[in-house]
């Protein structure tokens, strides 16, 4: 520090309140430095003969330089490393993000897969490793998955359905300062996990699918199935049928002269059969076999 070298022989507490930036002080003699926490980084620049960041008395400052920019308390990078640690964390559009889910196409408990990546409040996070999705949930019941930075990687957690809100200068749904990006919903146990979705919003609006689960259209006119969604925020819904076979999908509302179709309420949506319709035949009537899929796209 200031040509000198400083040699620690013991542990010191540093001074001050906890915060971000730590300001090392020299004694008079330059003997001693003392350490200390101080609010902010006024009147502190870099310093290209020492290689740091110093106040105009010689005090020299400790911090994550990278975390300091985001702060606005610093307006650029000086240091060598942490410029490529910039340019490799920024070089994205305020949104971006790349996340998969494991166990995506089955039932199986969804991680959050090894290199997703996502845009977090104006900095990049990623994760080198699958990700467990972290608190507590109940049967038959939809949630959003919450990611929280820590490091330079995030945390995952499930939190109630619809509790993200979308964010204008962040480009995104957040829950304050995280990020909510998929939603899926727990089925009749904790390791039947169905209806897996990534939240991309395009134009404001959000396209998910789930699954419309057994369906004896033979029997059954009529199916309900919850959608967790805020209905004033809906815009299209569609449903797609399959054959007992699985060898013909169809759009429930495509026969003619017959009135099938879907219609959305309050919590869930309504699939409706009508008698003599092509799907009133023994062609769809199998249980233990999901129907199809309904998708619906809602603004945020």
């Amino acid at each position: 520090m200031g040509g000198t070298v400083y040699h620690s022989t013991a542990a010191t507490a540093i001074g001050g309140g906890a915060s971000a930036y730590i300001k090392l002080t020299p004694s008079g003699d330059g003997s001693t430095l003392a350490a200390d926490y101080v609010a902010d980084l006024t009147g502190v620049t870099w310093n290209s003969t020492y290689n740091g960041y110093y106040d105009i008395s010689g005090n020299a400052y400790v911090f994550d330089e990278l975390d300091a920019y985001y702060a606005n308390e610093i307006s650029g990078f000086n240091n060598k490393l942490w410029k490529a640690i910039h340019n490799s964390n920024i070089n994205f559009i305020l949104g971006e993000m790349n996340i998969v889910l494991t166990n995506y196409t089955g039932t199986g408990v969804p991680q959050i897969a090894s290199g997703s990546w996502a845009e977090i409040n104006g900095r990049k996070y990623i994760i080198t490793s699958n990700l467990s999705i972290t608190g507590a949930t109940v049967n038959n019941t939809w949630y959003d998955i919450l990611l929280t930075p820590a490091g330079g990687g995030f945390t995952a957690s499930y939190i109630a359905r619809g509790t993200g809100a979308w964010s204008d200068s962040k480009r995104g749904l957040y829950s304050g300062n995280n990020r909510v990006v998929a939603c899926v919903k727990r089925s009749t146990s904790s390791s039947l996990w169905i209806n897996k979705n990534i939240l991309q919003v395009v134009n404001r609006t959000l396209k998910i699918k789930f699954e419309t689960g057994d369906w004896n259209m033979v029997s059954t006119g009529t199916l309900n199935v919850n959608h967790g969604l805020l209905l004033a925020t809906v815009r299209t819904l569609n449903t797609m049928i399959r054959n007992d076979a699985g060898t013909l999908f169809s759009a429930l509302n495509f026969t003619g002269f017959f009135s099938n179709y879907e219609e959305i309420l309050s919590t869930y949506v309504r699939l409706i059969r009508e008698a003599g319709s092509t799907f009133d035949s023994t062609d769809y009537d199998a249980t233990s076999y999901n129907r199809g899929w309904i998708t619906i796209e809602y603004e945020v």
